[in-house]
């Protein structure tokens, strides 16, 4: 799974707008916006800031790819 894409649906469950997380990263909507669309790879530290900020865990990685993928929990193929 693409980084922005992670990004976007941890971004999307916790219900924050581009401009929200932005502002809680010390960033810009556009860069996040450029981030998920697989336009531009964050720098190390805005990526920890990021994760951080959504509140992501390792864990997660299953659950995420499942809803990337666009398949129901407990649905593989």
């Amino acid at each position: 799974m693409r980084f922005g894409d992670k990004i976007r649906i941890l971004r999307t469950a916790r219900g924050y707008s581009q401009r929200f997380l932005a502002q809680q990263v010390g960033s810009t909507d556009p860069i996040i916006s450029q981030i998920e669309n697989g336009h531009l790879l964050p720098a190390p530290e805005l990526e920890q800031r990021l994760l951080s900020a959504l509140g992501y865990l390792p864990e997660m990685d299953a659950a995420l790819s499942l809803i990337a993928s666009g398949q129901p929990d407990g649905e593989r193929t």
